[in-house]
């Protein structure tokens, strides 16, 4: 039976990444680190996002940091959400 993909689902690298994904993509670059290799089932630049946190955090006003978090995330779900329709 062959597999489903999704069809209609933007490549990784087309869809519009967050200012969280971007800091910690340059992160990698800075540390030569290859950003989209995986590891641990996620892309390597996600080991970067605890450093990118802990920097918006004493950068940014407690709810400059939640919008930012938030807007991050939702984009996130939604992305995943997208990918799961056009699969099933």
């Amino acid at each position: 039976m062959p597999r489903k993909y999704a069809q209609n689902v933007l490549p990784l690298a087309i869809v519009p990444k967050g200012s969280r994904e971007k800091a910690a993509r340059a992160l990698c670059q800075m540390a030569n680190v290859p950003e989209d290799v995986q590891f641990n089932e996620k892309p390597m630049w996600m080991i970067f996002l605890p450093e990118v946190d802990a920097v918006l955090k004493a950068a940014l006003s407690p709810d400059e940091w939640e919008r930012m978090r938030d807007e991050d995330w939702e984009r996130e779900i939604k992305v995943q959400q997208e990918a799961l329709q056009d699969i099933g």
